[in-house]
């Protein structure tokens, strides 16, 4: 038989339950009020005011004395407002997939079209190092987001730029395999430890020889959304390629490669020669 000293100590430990588990409820209320804060803060207090920053670079840039100094510090200074609008940008849109807001509609896109997109934001950054591009795909029609996914191939090409050795090749391959799309990026730079591979896309990741941060975890997200895997090898010959799959219904048509006048071509000597073949 139950005594009235062990009744009164269940019913305290039961009371305390219930209390704790209050708590509990309006803590998480409160760090969602926090995030919400956070975002809001992010999307209209910092992410508006570049904006105008920007729009006024840009104005600032066609306008502006032809000085050279001037000229550096305005394109500084813009480069540096646009990562910063971008960087919001990203961190809202994985806010976004994270708590299930995100408006994901899948349409049909063609893969030509996603790679003049990233040839045209990149050309200057290959142009610099002297790196050549190929682009190889066929008549591709892929049933995804094109607005999602064109952001996580711009985040590959970019990584790849940027860790590639200068006056080097960066193949890029699409390719269909059982009812996949197959999407390899591969560049020539130093390769990358068991380690490094495993916190490449991590959220938490701080530093990485390869990867932008938060952006590879970002990409991920992305691919994750469409049902597909991301994976990166590198080899002896210090060949790294990061692979994309992704689910495809659509049937695809034999692989071609398109004209290198068409997107990148060899980037060499002129870069002026290669504006003239891309317009």
């Amino acid at each position: 038989m139950i005594s009235i000293k062990d009744c009164c100590f269940i019913l305290i430990l039961l009371l305390f339950a219930i209390w704790a588990l209050y708590r509990i409820k309006l803590l998480k209320k409160e760090i969602l009020g926090q995030k919400e804060f956070f975002i809001n803060t992010l999307g209209h207090d910092i992410r508006v005011p570049l904006i105008a920053q920007i729009r006024g670079l840009e104005f600032l840039s066609v306008n502006i004395k032809q000085n050279t100094d001037n000229i550096l510090i305005s394109n500084e200074l813009y480069s540096c407002s646009k990562y910063t609008f971008d960087l919001i940008t990203m961190l809202m849109d994985i806010y976004k997939i994270e708590t299930g807001e995100i408006n994901f509609a899948n349409d049909n896109c063609k893969i030509s079209d996603i790679y003049s997109v990233i040839a045209a934001k990149y050309m200057s950054n290959a142009i610099e190092k002297n790196i050549n591009i190929i682009f190889k795909t066929g008549d591709i029609s892929l049933l995804a987001n094109k607005e999602y996914l064109t952001k996580a191939l711009k985040i590959l090409i970019k990584t790849a730029i940027t860790y590639s050795d200068k006056n080097t090749v960066i193949y890029f391959d699409t390719v269909t395999y059982k009812k996949n799309i197959v999407f390899d990026i591969s560049y020539t730079g130093n390769p990358v430890t068991e380690e490094e591979y495993n916190r490449m896309f991590s959220k938490n990741t701080v530093y990485s020889v390869v990867g932008q941060g938060i952006q590879m975890f970002f990409c991920k997200k992305i691919i994750d959304l469409h049902k597909g895997k991301i994976s990166f090898n590198s080899d002896k010959n210090r060949l790294n390629t990061f692979r994309v799959k992704i689910p495809n219904k659509i049937r695809l048509s034999k692989l071609i490669e398109i004209p290198k006048q068409r997107f990148w071509g060899y980037l060499s000597e002129n870069a002026k020669e290669y504006n003239r073949a891309l317009s």
